[in-house]
């Protein structure tokens, strides 16, 4: 008959005999490099130290919500064979229960699961189901099945089942800190990888002053995570003149990252062809747009820089507002205009002029910069970052960018990076 859930404050003690059994049985399972071949240890050993008919092992699919066989050694059921709805069963009673439950006859206990018995048309008539409990974790259950040689399975069973079952579930729990390990260093390589290919996308070559009649040009980008979404750029336009970008892709890692490079890609492209620095970015969201399902959108100023006048034209899509640093006019915000490219199926992009007469610069950045936070929850600000291009404007475009950089560091003063900081400098010598 069935039999409710056991007590067991205290377990028997374990001859020295089996002692030394489970011992060997700990040792041949530590030497397991997979948890297939684990698992497949943990049934093999454990029948004959049990002496019973079957083996299986339980382990959740909490998606699914369903107990799954995850192995059967002695009968005939195969991986993913059986599925024990969450909490139905002896199995699911014992897994809710924490507790060992011993049925001496199955066909009186209205918890069998007789659906697994039709399926296999395997014959269950005793059991003992033993929780995997590692702390306060339950993480599967192990079932003895049809003791050998006897009726029913006896409370020493009961007492070897629990010791074999606290040895599984340490185990599974190191094979699964291990496997988590390897996941972990995969993914890993993955983000270095896809780290250095972003990194392969910014420039690494500036050009020389004399290039487009001594303009100084500097940028630099610290990702807040591995892989960032900021991006900067410049290439050369028609007629000498020098085309140039800083982007901000919504949202950070690996998917923002690949949309910069798909911008990135998508700009140089369209931009061979020539035509207004806003024409060329609204091309470059009709090609954007249609494949962007998770509506990703960008912010950016691109614009053409003229060496022989200092005259720029630049189109500005929703992007923070660069500063101009003018020996005339002083230092001071240019307007904000437009909105992001990506999400819609139009652009609207605004177009603005801007003039370098020589020792004036021109700073463009992204929002990691004026929202940098410290632990007080204070923002670098825009009022900050207009002080910071004041004292230094007649620097060389390296070293304001550097400088502007290690200003923000300073402000935070060890607080977690939040968003990638990018800084590109335009410079008229």
């Amino acid at each position: 008959m069935a039999e409710l859930p056991h007590d067991h404050a205290v377990k028997p003690a374990l001859s020295s005999g089996q002692l030394t059994q489970l011992f060997e049985i700990a040792k041949a399972i530590s030497r397991e490099s997979s948890l297939e071949g684990l698992i497949d240890r943990i049934l093999q050993d454990s029948r004959p130290w049990l002496r019973c008919d079957t083996c299986s092992l339980f382990l959740p699919d909490y998606v699914a919500g369903d107990l799954v066989l995850h192995s059967a050694q002695g009968g005939e059921c195969t991986h993913g064979q059986i599925r024990v709805p969450m909490g139905a069963g002896v199995v699911g009673a014992a897994m809710e229960s924490r507790e060992t439950i011993k049925v001496d006859d199955v066909r009186l206990d209205p918890r069998f699961f007789a659906a697994a018995d039709k399926k296999t048309g395997y014959e269950t008539r005793a059991l003992i189901a033993v929780p995997l409990l590692d702390g306060d974790v339950c993480r599967g259950v192990i079932e003895f099945i049809n003791p050998e040689s006897r009726d029913c399975f006896s409370d020493a069973d009961v007492a070897l089942s629990e010791y074999f079952a606290g040895l599984v579930a340490s185990t599974l729990y190191r094979m699964e800190m291990a496997e988590s390990a390897v996941r972990s260093a995969l993914i890993q390589r993955d983000l270095d990888i896809a780290l250095e290919v972003q990194r392969g996308l910014l420039p690494k070559v500036f050009p020389p002053f004399e290039q487009y009649g001594g303009l100084d040009v500097w940028g630099l980008c610290d990702p807040a995570l591995e892989v960032g979404g900021d991006l900067y750029d410049f290439f050369p336009g028609p007629d000498g003149k020098l085309f140039f970008l800083i982007g901000d892709v919504s949202g950070k890692g690996v998917g923002a990252g690949m949309f910069m490079a798909q911008t990135r890609t998508s700009m140089r492209g369209v931009a061979r062809s020539g035509g207004t620095p806003a024409g060329i970015l609204e091309e470059v969201n009709s090609l954007l747009h249609p494949d962007n399902e998770a509506l990703l959108f960008v912010t950016m100023i691109f614009g053409c820089y003229d060496p022989a006048t200092g005259e720029i034209e630049y189109a500005q899509a929703g992007h923070n507002q660069p500063v101009l640093c003018s020996g005339s006019a002083g230092v001071a915000y240019e307007p904000y205009g437009g909105s992001p490219i990506g999400p819609f199926p139009m652009a609207n992009c605004a177009t603005f002029h801007a003039k370098l007469s020589p020792g004036d610069c021109l700073i463009l950045y992204t929002d990691g910069v004026t929202e940098a936070m410290n632990a007080g929850k204070q923002l670098y600000g825009e009022d900050r970052l207009l002080a910071f291009a004041s004292a230094i404007a007649k620097d060389a475009s390296k070293n304001i960018a550097t400088a502007l950089r290690e200003d923000v560091a300073a402000f935070v003063d060890g607080a977690e990076q939040s968003d990638d900081i990018t800084i590109l400098v335009l410079r008229r010598e």
